[in-house]
């Protein structure tokens, strides 16, 4: 493990009376984020992006990944959108601890607001592993979508969670869901409790 990882578990301890670092980087949550960067690779279209974390809880381990990833290169700032405050204060240890402050910033707002004051905006790379916990896309964006936004979409099967509003049975159900017109990837991941499945797709427009 990377040093500055142990760094702010300690950190985090000694101002928050939870655990919730610990399950962030949890042997699930760590092999999720890497199977999204590994397949997102094989499919990321060459040109500039902001990349939007909705709901992205700490940010950590997955911009690490991704910094140091071939999609790298193409990702010119991260936003880490969560209405938590204890998580995007969290990412603001993590970005000055790794130094990516200068590239990277937390919003703490709901990921409705975030999405209305950034409506029509274009080249994002939108990353949300918690779909879950939301709406579907088509909602969020009240169906103002640009066609050169990038979409990489997660959710589970683990409907008996009380904050779960938002499940799925299948990849297949997750793009029909959020009416995905272009489809690069979809695939699911089974652990022993409940299965993570994974959609990268845009819209037409």
């Amino acid at each position: 493990m990377d040093i500055r990882y142990s760094e702010m578990i300690q950190w985090y301890r000694r101002r928050f009376d939870d655990l919730r670092i610990l399950d962030s980087l949890s042997p699930k949550q760590i092999e999720s984020k890497k199977w999204l960067v590994s397949e997102l690779e094989k499919v990321i279209i060459p040109t500039k992006y902001d990349c939007w974390l909705l709901g992205g809880w700490f940010g950590y381990p997955l911009v690490d990944y991704l910094i140091n990833s071939n999609c790298g290169e193409y990702i010119t700032r991260y936003m880490n959108v969560d209405m938590d405050k204890q998580s995007t204060s969290t990412y603001w240890k993590y970005l000055e601890t790794f130094g990516n402050v200068g590239e990277s910033s937390p919003v703490t707002r709901t990921v409705e607001e975030s999405v209305n004051w950034n409506i029509g905006s274009s080249n994002k790379l939108i990353i949300n592993c918690s779909s879950e916990h939301m709406s579907d896309i088509p909602i969020l964006w009240n169906n103002r979508i640009d066609k050169s936004n990038l979409f990489v979409l997660q959710s589970n099967n683990l409907f008996d969670e009380p904050d779960h509003c938002n499940c799925v049975n299948s990849e297949d159900e997750l793009i029909d869901k959020n009416k995905l017109t272009n489809v690069y990837f979809k695939g699911s991941l089974k652990f022993d409790n409940y299965t993570r499945f994974m959609v990268i797709g845009s819209y037409n427009g």
